[in-house]
């Protein structure tokens, strides 16, 4: 891109005018010239002789850096390093300093040959792993407020008067969870489950731009300028059919901004040059107010840049082309500078006391002088600051011209200083791409040093002793050293005679020896530093072989050793990686603001967003009014990658395999899917949280059957305690009514056995008395016969 240079120097208006006077294309104009004017002498961030050592980075980021370079250095006998591409010829005495080398150097390929697309890929990849998720926290006291009480109603609900509902039979309250702990309660909160709707509504702002934009698309090109010049830049800007906040990729080799980094957080004068159809913007500029004389006269200023200067006709600006019916000249590229410019606007207002006594402030449109100033009257004043936008045709022949120059509307503002329409983000230290150049070129050097030396290589040979050359006889016929050697390149076969000296001891060395030639020695050490030369461009850009898919050229590695390369890649690369997710934060930031205020002002946006977001967000989103960006607390939280995703639907797996207690699991099939479908949406918090509830409602439905069967447990043992000392009671009746039984057995035995007893001893004492009768009887007869027969009375005992 060669853009036309304006030379000299074009001073900034005076803001002290009013406001009416701003709105003219003339005051803009005036606003471009001195931008750019500033851009061209070296005034601006990025300046005009700096575009091209910005696109010579980029190519060699590319790996397709000018070929010219390493042709002048090695073929024209200028010294190493002193010659760029834009410069003339080496003088005649410069290139006869190294005729030899240029002779060597001229038949060989320039081809580059450097590993920057491969490198660059790897850092993009690295880079492209994780996407950041932008989350919106309000400042705003109310909302705070209103998150607090929403935490706490929540929890009193979940821990005590669902509990007592419960108890007499009335509905509980239906909650988003159940609280178990106030840990349990902080982690919802970190997780953002009490987010307001407003809240939510702003988060679904950012979410809705950066879709719309094809964030995942221009990541890309945001990366690689972090890689190539440590620098990323966007812009924020309204959809002209809908009205939707969206961003815009903006190269920041072709920005023009003022902008001191150490004390400014945002510039004074930003923009970037675009080429565009003079076509494309026709309407525009007879909007603006020019003549087609006027238009075609700058057309005519930008043919020297046109890139197909060699096709365009010569009666260009005579006639229509037949098959378009149009000018030739409405095809060209012209360069468009669109740029916002910083003014303070004085406001002053003078006191002022009516015939009735009332006092009042009038506005003057043209702010008083000091010195004219009534010294009788008091003066208010105030000053504001604006951004001011427009489009600025670049021309370096009084051709240029301004269109669309306006106040730029709904600005954003953080506290009182308003905020541009551009996000740009500087990364400290030098980028990977510019701090391995040099190397880039070694390894070029290399490359076609080695390449000289492969063309110079000598093809197989041999070498002949003509001491010892002579025709050689075998089988009779006589051959010569060039016969020999036919042989050798036909067949293969080598015929060799050596002899022996008696009179020396040695060997006679044979006259033909081939001799393999080829690079030598000298190959070798090229291929070593070409080698050597990767190794440390890798190093030094903090990608190791691992990560760069490269073969290791070590031995046999450790189990892990891989994957540390991979953490010191990624923490030899943590500032590419943070700059991103700051990057996002601002944009995220100026989408949500930008959008809400054109909600609040502009109803046909309004109408659209109701659309993408929702009535009831639009609804939320109404609540507050008047937001700035110190209101806000915008955040970005990283997304894991497919592998993580991976890792935690594996974990999900797992848990539906473990069996609990009670002979459940604690995730259901259901479950894994539902973590599957949240984790697909990028849902990953919610996936864990999902994961975490399921598995508390396992774990506590375990408990309660757990508690459950010791119960039924406990029931059980005290109904058999219950049963056996029923068992005993009964058992202790039955035998105390066997005792009883048995006594009574016994005394009915013993009754028995004494009436048996009784019964013996009456009838022994029957069978004694009886006996004693018998005797007293039989005495009784014998005393009588003895009294008969003695015939005396016999007294005593016969």
């Amino acid at each position: 891109m060669i853009l036309p240079q304006l030379v000299g120097s074009v001073l900034f208006p005076s803001d002290n005018i009013p406001e009416s006077e701003k709105s003219k294309p003339e005051f803009g104009l005036r606003c471009a010239r001195a931008l750019y004017t500033r851009f061209c002498a070296g005034g601006t961030y990025f300046t005009y002789t700096q575009l091209p050592e910005m696109q010579e980075t980029r190519n060699y980021g590319a790996g397709n850096q000018s070929q010219e370079k390493y042709k002048n250095w090695f073929t024209n006998g200028s010294p190493i390093g002193s010659k760029g591409i834009t410069q003339g010829e080496a003088s005649s005495t410069t290139k006869g300093m190294s005729k030899a080398q240029r002779k060597a150097m001229a038949n060989i390929s320039y081809d580059i040959f450097s590993p920057m697309r491969k490198l660059s890929n790897v850092l993009l990849s690295v880079l492209s792993d994780n996407d950041y998720k932008v989350q919106c926290q309000s400042l705003d006291q109310r909302i705070v407020k209103k998150k607090a009480d929403s935490k706490y109603d929540t929890y009193s609900k979940s821990k005590y008067i669902n509990p007592l509902l419960s108890k007499i039979g009335r509905p509980t309250h239906s909650l988003p969870f159940e609280v178990t702990d106030p840990t349990m309660l902080d982690m919802a909160d970190r997780l953002g489950f009490f987010k307001t709707k407003y809240e939510v509504a702003l988060e679904k702002l950012a979410e809705a731009g950066f879709r719309a934009s094809n964030w995942a698309g221009q990541r890309m090109d945001f990366n690689r300028d972090a890689i190539d010049f440590h620098f990323r830049a966007a812009k924020i800007y309204n959809d002209p059919i809908t009205g939707q906040v969206k961003v815009q990729y903006v190269d920041p080799a072709r920005m023009v901004m003022l902008w001191n980094e150490d004390n400014q957080e945002e510039p004074v004068a930003i923009g970037h040059i675009e080429a565009e159809t003079i076509q494309s913007m026709y309407s525009k500029l007879i909007e603006a107010g020019f003549s087609d004389d006027q238009i075609q006269a700058m057309a005519k200023s930008y043919v020297p840049y046109q890139t197909n200067i060699s096709t365009i006709p010569q009666w260009a600006f005579e006639r229509k082309d037949s098959t378009t019916n149009r000018w030739v000249w409405m095809d060209f590229k012209v360069y468009v500078l669109k740029f916002e410019y910083l003014s303070t606007d004085y406001k002053q207002y003078v006191e002022r006391t009516n015939k009735q006594g009332y006092t009042t402030y009038l506005r003057n449109n043209k702010p008083v002088e000091e010195k004219k100033k009534n010294p009788n009257e008091n003066y208010d004043e105030v000053s504001c600051n604006y951004w001011y936008e427009g489009s600025y045709i670049i021309s370096g022949t009084g051709q240029d011209r301004i269109y669309e120059w306006k106040k730029k509307p709904n600005q954003m503002q953080k506290g009182l200083s308003p905020m541009s329409s551009y996000v740009i983000h500087r990364i400290n230290g030098q980028s990977p791409t510019r701090s391995v150049k040099g190397l880039l070129d070694d390894l070029m050097f290399a490359v076609l040093k080695l390449r000289a030396a492969v063309w110079a290589a000598a093809p197989k040979g041999y070498r002949i002793d003509v001491g010892e050359a002579a025709n050689i006889k075998i089988g009779g016929v006589e051959y010569d050293l060039f016969d020999l050697m036919h042989i050798h390149r036909q067949n293969g076969i080598q015929i060799v005679a050596t002899k022996f000296n008696a009179a020396t001891g040695k060997y006679v060395s044979q006259p033909l020896a081939e001799m393999d030639n080829g690079l030598g020695p000298q190959g070798q050490e090229w291929l070593a530093q070409i080698a050597n030369l990767q190794m440390m461009i890798k190093d030094l850009m903090g990608i190791p072989d691992a990560m760069a898919a490269s073969p290791d050229q070590s031995a046999e590695r450790l189990v892990g050793v891989i994957e540390q390369d991979f953490v010191a890649g990624n923490h030899a690369n943590w500032p590419l990686r943070e700059s991103e997710r700051q990057f996002k934060q601002k944009i995220g930031e100026r989408i949500i603001h930008q959008a809400r205020i054109d909600i609040e002002f502009d109803p046909k946006i309004k109408e659209f967003y109701k659309s993408i977001i929702g009535q009831h967000m639009i609804n939320a989103l109404d609540e507050i009014e008047g937001l700035s960006l110190d209101q806000l607390a915008i955040s970005c939280k990283v997304l894991p990658n497919e592998k993580e995703k991976g890792s935690i639907l594996q974990r999900a797996i797992q848990m539906s395999q473990i069996p609990t207690k009670d002979g459940s699991v604690l995730l259901s099939p259901s479950s894994v899917e539902r973590v599957a479908q949240l984790l697909r949406n990028g849902d990953v918090d919610e996936a864990l949280w999902f994961m975490a509830t399921e598995e508390t409602i396992a774990r506590k439905r375990e408990q309660e059957n757990a508690q459950m069967m010791m119960q039924q447990t406990i029931q059980g043992q005290q109904q058999s305690a219950l049963m056996t000392e029923e068992a005993k009671r009964k058992t202790m009746m039955q035998k105390m009514q066997m005792d009883i039984a048995k006594h009574r057995e016994m005394a009915n035995m013993d009754m028995v056995k004494e009436q048996e007893i009784q019964r013996i001893k009456a009838d022994s004492n029957y069978q004694v008395q009886l006996l004693k009768g018998k005797q007293v009887l039989d005495q009784i007869t014998l005393e009588a016969t003895l009294e008969a027969e003695m015939g005396n009375e016999i007294t005593g005992i016969v």
